[in-house]
């Protein structure tokens, strides 16, 4: 679904200085998404992993719902570094704040994380490479590790233990990096998934027979906390709904294309 921004939303989006998205390099230029809500305890950790890249990113859009910690300024600590900070009054769900996202960014390939996980240092440059070889290539992820944050000895209750450090195929928007058409065939994240609506695109990529690349790599470590609402039982619940809902559109979806 394409998010259209309501003309009496409030957004302050505020740029460190003035760039542009041409690519700098024979590789093609990353806009990275990053959504956050009260994410300060590990933001700079996540912010820093980004910027550290080798193929580093043309711009960082940190799409902010309505943080009442830190985050904001650790965020404009960041803005002479690419960064750019979108302030969401109301504050959009998950998936239209991507979807906002994807919407102002400028660069060729769109990658999207979390204020919370790790990318390792080349997870840009691996997957943009790919792109430069294959132009038939749409989107491209790769493998995720979850870990345990200090602070915590057992997975969150929603969390598979077994999966912990675990080299696991990463579908999840976290290791997702696309072209823009991906998005225009496929249509954008699903704002009626309060979760897994990353499941369900990628199940609707597959459908409309969009090329994937699938890095057979550890390029994200996906930090597991005690304020992690995305493992909680409530949302594992709310998860499995989802999967079984995307599993009837799929099959519905099938149907129609026969």
């Amino acid at each position: 679904m394409r998010f259209q921004p309501s003309e009496t939303r409030k957004r302050s989006n505020d740029l460190g200085e003035d760039w542009d998205c041409e690519a700098m390099t024979l590789l093609p230029s990353v806009s990275v998404i990053l959504n956050v809500k009260n994410g300060a305890q590990y933001l700079e950790e996540s912010l820093q992993s980004v910027l550290n890249q080798d193929h580093r990113p043309c711009e960082i859009l940190v799409v902010d719902n309505e943080s009442t910690d830190e985050t904001e300024s650790i965020a404009r600590k960041f803005l002479s570094q690419r960064v750019r900070f979108i302030s969401n009054h109301p504050p959009l769900g998950i998936s239209s704040s991507r979807n906002l996202g994807i919407q102002l960014a400028r660069g060729e390939l769109l990658a999207f994380t979390s204020h919370d996980d790790i990318w390792v240092p080349h997870k840009l440059r691996k997957q943009a490479e790919r792109f430069a070889a294959r132009r038939e290539l749409d989107y491209c992820i790769a493998l995720v590790r979850p870990f345990l944050d200090r602070s915590i000895s057992l997975p969150p209750a929603g969390f598979r233990p077994e999966l912990v450090g675990a080299e696991v195929p990463g579908y999840l928007v976290e290791t997702l990096v696309a072209r823009r058409r991906a998005f225009e065939r496929a249509g954008n994240f699903d704002t009626s998934f309060p979760q897994g609506e990353d499941t369900e695109w990628y199940a609707r990529a597959r459908d409309v027979g969009l090329k994937m690349e699938m890095i057979d790599e550890v390029l994200v470590h996906k930090r597991l906390h005690g304020n992690s609402t995305t493992y909680s039982a409530a949302r594992a619940q709310q998860w499995r709904v989802a999967v079984l809902r995307v599993v009837k559109q799929t099959l519905e979806r099938r149907r129609t294309l026969e």
